[in-house]
């Protein structure tokens, strides 16, 4: 039984060395609905210089079993430049 999920996006494009990078992971019920959990995560470089992994982890422990959308919200220097959504199911138990 998960307590928390590992939330992952990846980022493609050319960047400069001095871009500062963020990303912010939330939980919702619907696309246009407001978050119900948030959290900071961190946008990692790989080995492909034009490819970059943003990652949070999201607690789930206070969320009742449904269906609910895990977005990713990535931002570059301070500006949103993306975002990505993902359907998450919690089963009962």
């Amino acid at each position: 039984e998960a307590t928390a999920i590992m939330a992952y996006a990846e980022v493609y494009g050319r960047a400069d060395a001095t871009d500062t990078w963020g990303a912010v992971f939330e939980i919702a019920r619907a696309s246009d609905g407001p978050a119900i959990a948030t959290t900071t995560g961190s946008v990692r470089t790989t080995p492909d210089p034009e490819r970059r992994a943003a990652l949070g982890t999201l607690d789930l422990t206070a969320l009742s079993e449904g269906d609910y959308l895990v977005r990713a919200i990535v931002s570059r220097n301070g500006a949103e430049i993306g975002r990505v959504t993902q359907t998450l199911r919690k089963a009962a138990r």
